[in-house]
This record gives C-alpha cells, structure tokens and sequence, in this order.
C-alpha cells in the first residue's frame, strides 16, 4: 500500500508541472541604448496611487507622444511606486500589454535617475511640461482562456486517475484480506 501511495505521489508531482519564466537583468541597457529602444521619456510625479492604478502628472517629457491621459504598465517587481515622489519613465509600446515601463529598464526615482537626461540626445530640451498621465502598476500577463481550460482538464484527469488508482488499490487490498 505505501509503494502504491509512494508512486502515485510521485506521479501526481510530474505530472503537474507548470510553466517557468525566467527573467535576467544582470546586465541593464546604457542610457543611450534605453533611450533609443523607449517611445516614450517623461520625468512625472506620482498623484494617485490607487492599488494597481497610479496617476501621474507630467513633469517633462524627452521623447514620444505625450496625450493628456496614457495607460501605462509599470512593473513594480524592484521597485514600489510611491505616491509624491517623482519617477524618470522609460516606456515602449507592446502587442501583447499595450504601452508599458521597459521591464529591467532604467525607470526609477529622479533623484537616482536625473544624471541620465544629460546623457539624452536632445539634452536640456523639454518638449512637454505639466499633464496629467495615468499608469498601472503590474506589468499583466495576458494569460488566454484556452490555457486555463486547458490546465483546469488536465488537473482534473490528474485527480480522477489518482482517485481511480486509489479506489481499486483500497478494493484489491480488501479481497487479499478475505
């Protein structure tokens, strides 16, 4: 009985495996190189933040369209968005997310980040001042419904095998006692 119990734990943990998404920043961008890969620059003041929903209000903006209201994704993994204090964004539109912070990007607080608008190619010029930005806070991983149903199914015959398994293991024990 404990073999049996042994080996359908064991494949009960190979066989529910998940995905593993990596992600390495051990080597960020030059300043030069994060701001010609971004679409957007802006330097901006966080108002509001509202759970996942940050407002901003724009300070400066070096690069890209600067609408009165954007969304934005900003992944918060090393960093907290705090409302009050000012952030240098580095920002690049995506399929997948829409416009978002560039993850391992150089986004960050103005006062360890101002040094890199020197280094920008239109340094010192300002092409918008004071607007209104909204951001969210988590970077949302599109995740389609086919990939839950697909894992939910598989979890499920998972269990009914296991639960099969069991049920004649307990009845076949029980008929060697009699």
């Amino acid at each position: 009985m404990r073999k049996t119990i042994f080996f359908l734990m064991l494949l009960l943990c190979i066989s529910s495996y998940s995905d593993a998404l990596a992600l390495s920043c051990a080597e960020p961008r030059t300043i030069q190189d994060e701001y010609a890969y971004s679409e957007i620059v802006f330097r901006g003041l966080a108002e509001e933040v509202d759970g996942a929903h940050i407002t901003f209000r724009l300070l400066e903006s070096w690069k890209g369209p600067t609408p009165v209201v954007m969304n934005l994704m900003v992944s918060n993994m090393w960093m907290d968005i705090v409302q009050g204090e000012q952030y240098l964004v580095y920002a690049t539109n995506h399929s997948e997310y829409g416009l978002s912070a560039n993850i391992c990007g150089r986004t960050g607080l103005w006062e360890q980040t101002r040094e890199d608008t020197d280094h920008f190619p239109n340094a010192g010029e300002v092409l918008v001042e004071e607007r209104e930005l909204e951001l969210t806070s988590e970077l949302v991983r599109k995740t389609p419904q086919l990939d839950i149903l697909k894992i939910t199914l598989w979890v499920l015959a998972v269990m009914i095998i296991l639960s099969v398994a069991l049920l004649v293991n307990f009845i076949l024990s029980k008929r060697r006692r009699s």
